[in-house]
């Protein structure tokens, strides 16, 4: 058998190099902090976007006092990959 090099792309783990806290977020701010720019949205549980703001290395807070108690789905995007978090706001 001959496999020689096969076809390989590299593993953008997205999950490790964007962190999110504090959750669940009890003030008016979230904090992000990541090594590249991404775009930060943040759905209710029904799917409505209810915020949206790109996140770099230098602007690492979302100001979040406009979300009232509850659930939230936090889609963090950068230009090859996307995950979806959840946030708990007391």
């Amino acid at each position: 058998q001959i496999w020689g090099n096969v076809l390989s792309t590299k593993i953008v783990d997205l999950d490790n190099s964007v962190k999110m806290y504090p959750n669940p977020a009890e003030g008016n701010s979230l904090f992000l902090k990541t090594s590249e720019t991404v775009t930060i949205q943040i759905f209710t549980i029904l799917g409505k976007q209810i915020l949206s703001q790109k996140i770099d290395e230098s602007t690492s807070q979302m100001d979040i006092t406009s979300l009232k108690s509850g659930i939230y789905l936090v889609k963090i995007s950068s230009t090859k990959i996307s995950i979806t978090k959840k946030l708990i706001k007391k």
